[in-house]
């Protein structure tokens, strides 16, 4: 494996959104390259992050947030698969919307 030879405890983190484009990635993408991650890095020591950060690329807020919350939503998808507590998505939560658009 990729990091079989370097014997450590650190955890290793995956850039799994781009801040080089205003596309926001699919949950199911986001959750593809996590499992990809998982075949060499134990899930103990897998973070799961952007790229890089979002702020000199241009990118509004909200794309931004948008990026954020598929994130979270991609990385509840293989959290639901291995059996962990899934993190809690407030923007995904109809629940919560301000506006729903079904007026």
């Amino acid at each position: 494996p990729l990091f079989g030879k370097y014997a450590t405890e650190k955890k290793i983190g995956i850039g799994v959104i781009s801040h080089c484009n205003t596309v926001v990635e699919p949950p199911e993408h986001v959750a593809r390259l996590i499992r990809r991650a998982l075949e060499y890095i134990p899930p103990e020591r897998l973070v799961v992050t952007t790229d890089c950060g979002f702020g000199r690329e241009g990118l509004s807020r909200r794309i931004a947030y948008y990026k954020c919350v598929a994130l979270v939503e991609g990385t509840n998808i293989v959290r639901r698969e291995l059996g962990v507590p899934e993190a809690r998505v407030r923007a995904a939560d109809p629940r919560l919307w301000f506006a729903s658009g079904a007026d």
